[in-house]
């Protein structure tokens, strides 16, 4: 697929698969968003058309209940699936500016997002996650690092922060109440370009391979690609 033959835009950034919905929801640069069901492709031009300044990027795509998280270059938007309709948006920065989020994970009834200001976190429910005063920025983490991916387990929280420097990324764990930087096998500070959870390892993607990584910390294997992505 593409322009030429259907899709509403260039520069695709991200794509996620609702298994729930049977909908591929694809994010562009330009922060349009088109969903393809049953082959028909359902354009929702609202990010992209919308009077925000700045980037809209759609960075990523959080898949959760009957809703996609997007990660912008603005903050947190929220797509109702089914309805095929944005539900709202949340500018969590200081007096709800704009804060540039790469990525997004719900752990322990908590929703936090990676971005280049910090670790944001606010409750899940029972609050107005519209109302920025409800977030708050994690403390542990250095503050010389863009946050770029996050990886939620049962009972931990993984996060990678890039470095300007080569090879000098930092994968923190919040577990427990406490943010901590763990003893991956092998691992040496390499550049991070995501981290998966899947079938109870931590998938660690680097620009020519990655690691696969046991969840108790017990042993990483290596995989060699020349490919960016998990």
């Amino acid at each position: 697929l593409s322009k030429v033959n259907g899709l509403s835009d260039l520069g695709t950034k991200i794509i996620r698969f609702s298994e729930k919905y049977n909908t591929i929801i694809i994010g562009y640069e330009t922060g349009n968003i088109d969903l393809i069901v049953n082959n028909l492709i359902i354009n929702i031009p609202d990010i992209e058309r919308s009077v925000i300044q700045g980037n809209k990027a759609i960075n990523d795509i959080t898949l959760f209940g009957e809703y996609a998280y997007l990660s912008t270059g603005f903050g947190i938007v929220v797509l109702d699936i089914q309805r095929k309709e944005i539900k709202e948006t949340y500018t969590i920065g200081n007096n709800g500016s704009y804060v540039y989020v790469s990525d997004i994970a719900i752990f322990n009834d908590t929703i936090y997002a990676a971005s280049k200001d910090g670790l944001y976190y606010a409750p899940f429910t029972n609050v107005n996650l519209s109302d920025f005063q409800v977030w708050e920025k994690k403390a542990g983490i250095s503050s010389d690092l863009e946050l770029i991916s996050l990886a939620a387990s049962d009972n931990e929280l993984y996060i990678a922060g890039n470095s300007p420097a080569y090879n000098e990324d930092t994968i923190y764990r919040y577990k427990n109440g406490k943010v901590d930087i763990p003893i991956i096998p092998n691992y040496k500070y390499y550049d991070v370009n995501r981290l998966v959870f899947k079938n109870d390892k931590l998938l660690i993607s680097l620009t020519y391979g990655g690691y696969i990584v046991e969840q108790d910390l017990s042993s990483a294997s290596k995989v060699k690609n020349y490919g960016s992505g998990l």
